[in-house]
């Protein structure tokens, strides 16, 4: 959840992208899983202001479909891209109702 809010700040809230990013390296050096290279390059791409093609986002919520309940992961990458959101949509409800019904 730490990294979707380092790549999603408020509005409201003044940050540096510097910090940001020395922040997201922080955890990323204390975590080991095998989506977390996809996860925090894409959220190194949001605290750029550079969001992913549409073909991109499913491509990387396809990957993260694998690893069941890591839904802070999906988020991530879920609002990490472009609009048309109608496909994202879709993939979401699909991967997580999957992971609900394999609970």
């Amino acid at each position: 959840m730490v990294v979707e809010e380092l790549a999603r700040v408020p509005v409201s809230v003044k940050v540096s992208s510097e910090r940001l990013l020395s922040l997201l390296r922080e955890i990323d050096s204390h975590f080991k899983h095998p989506v977390k290279k996809l996860v925090t390059d894409i959220a190194t791409r949001m605290i750029h202001g550079d969001l992913l093609t549409l073909s991109e986002t499913l491509s990387a919520m396809r990957e993260v479909a694998a690893f069941r309940n890591q839904y802070c992961a999906l988020n991530t990458i879920y609002f990490s891209g472009r609009e048309p959101w109608e496909d994202v949509d879709i993939l979401h409800d699909e991967i997580t109702c999957r992971w609900k019904s394999e609970a």
